[in-house]
């Protein structure tokens, strides 16, 4: 008996918008064809629906934008991403905003889909405009291939249209989150505004630079305390790529029905996998909403009072020429990028013992607090700071005493941070090396040392 067409093209968007980068067999990679949704069916018109759904824009193919395309491996898998590259050696896939090689001895061959814009126009056509979990895997499809305007036009008149429906909600805050982190990008470097390199900037001044808006959103990622911050997003896409690489892990379930399970409990769930994994490379494709709890503390707390107002001063750790190897960033001290820095440099550095400048284990015995208290109230006397001039100790306390308020600051921002704390290298050149330079054992020598990575 012949299946009615409302299921004929409900069973084809959901092949369509389910290949990607997950391994899927090859009969479901022609499904991707335009033959995959007959050009007969007519869907059921929903009864006179206010607002009316968008107009889907007219499909153009944009300058310099890369085709998609699905390979067909000769073990039998396929793999759908952007088509950097080809030749007779290899193919590059951009798969989840990564570019992954495959050697074209192993493909068995490849096809070039017709555009994303296309693609949505004909399925769009063919769905109800209250058939929400259609309409929301279509957006889901617009998202995972950067098509946000059409995705946030495309979510907000389900909105208007369902307007009690949780999943919509949901889906318009994610969307949403996603515009606003495209739209509201963080300034561009004062240096390079200028037309003047960070490495000749910091060359010529001495004073730290600023953490570029990628660093700034990797150090937030390797943030994110999962009991405390939950304001991630995560595309479909990218939670398919991690399962899909990581397929051989026992963290991960062996069933595409449990695979799918995981990625419906939401990104919070994925990055926790994400961790447990250590999949790094998949962490620049995290959108983190919301600044984590510890940095945001660290900026409401410590730095205004303790770094901007003590440490950091003029003359003091604001600059390579007076600051030894720990130098803070002052400029634009109210900003993300300013904070997140700081933050990072903080957590980073070693003194010349290997330790670092904050005790998790006793905060209150910190070097940064016991290096700003008096040195006759000081478990760890900051160094004098002699004037090459007058020979003067130019050095100043910046903690009154152990019951200064900055000190309970610390205390409390310490006690906030979650454990184990993460030692993670987001490609930041800080002005003086973050390490003391440890005696190379037998040699005479000298090498850096070194702490184990997390996360």
């Amino acid at each position: 008996m012949a299946k009615p067409p409302q299921v004929v093209l409900r069973q084809a968007l959901a092949r369509t918008l389910l290949v990607s980068v997950l391994s899927i067999p090859a009969s479901e990679v022609v499904a991707q064809t335009p033959a995959s949704v007959p050009a007969s069916s007519t869907p059921t018109q929903a009864p006179a629906p206010t607002p009316k759904a968008p107009e889907p824009k007219k499909p153009e193919s944009e300058p310099g934008e890369l085709a998609e395309a699905v390979l067909l491996l000769r073990d039998g898998r396929s793999f759908t991403g952007f088509l950097v590259s080809k030749s007779d050696e290899k193919f590059v896939l951009r798969i989840a905003g990564i570019d992954t090689s495959f050697e074209a001895a192993k493909v068995e061959r490849y096809r070039i889909l017709e555009p994303v814009l296309e693609r949505y126009a004909r399925l769009r056509a063919n769905i109800d405009d209250n058939d929400v979990p259609q309409l929301i895997e279509l957006i889901d499809f617009l998202v995972s291939r950067e098509k946000l305007d059409e995705a946030l036009s495309e979510v907000k008149a389900l909105r208007q249209r369902q307007p009690t429906n949780p999943d919509v909600r949901r889906a318009l805050e994610r969307v949403q989150n996603l515009v606003d982190l495209r739209v509201n990008a963080d300034e561009p470097d004062a240096n390079a505004a200028a037309g003047t390199s960070t490495e000749a900037a910091v060359e010529h001044t001495g004073h730290a630079p600023l953490m570029t808006p990628e660093q700034v959103a990797l150090v937030k990622v390797y943030e994110v305390d999962l009991e405390k911050d939950q304001s991630v997003v995560i595309p479909r896409s990218v939670a398919e790529a991690v399962l899909q690489k990581y397929a051989e892990s026992p963290l991960v379930p062996t069933t595409k029905e449990g695979r799918e399970a995981l990625i419906r409990e939401g990104p919070g769930k994925i990055l926790d996998l994400m961790f447990r994994l250590r999949a790094r490379e998949f962490y620049p494709q995290v959108k983190v909403v919301q600044t984590p709890e510890s940095i945001r503390r660290f900026r409401d707390e410590v730095q205004q009072t303790l770094i901007i107002g003590g440490c950091a001063t003029s003359g003091c750790h604001n600059s390579a020429t007076t600051g030894g190897r720990l130098v803070f960033s002052t400029n634009k001290p109210a900003s993300e990028r300013t904070s997140v820095t700081n933050f990072y440099i903080l957590n980073r550095f070693r003194t010349s013992d290997g330790k670092g400048l904050i005790d998790t284990e006793n905060p209150e015995r910190s070097a940064l607090i016991q290096m700003g208290l008096p040195r006759d109230r000081s478990l760890r006397p900051h160094p004098a700071v002699i004037d090459a001039v007058t020979g003067a100790d130019l050095w100043k306390p910046t903690i009154k005493s152990s019951t200064d308020r900055k000190v309970q600051n610390v205390t409390d921002w310490v006690n906030a941070l979650y454990l184990p704390r993460p030692q993670y290298d987001v490609g930041y050149k800080p002005v003086r090396p973050f390490e003391p330079q440890m005696p190379h054992a037998g040699t005479g020598g000298t090498v850096p040392s070194e702490n184990p990575p997390t996360k």
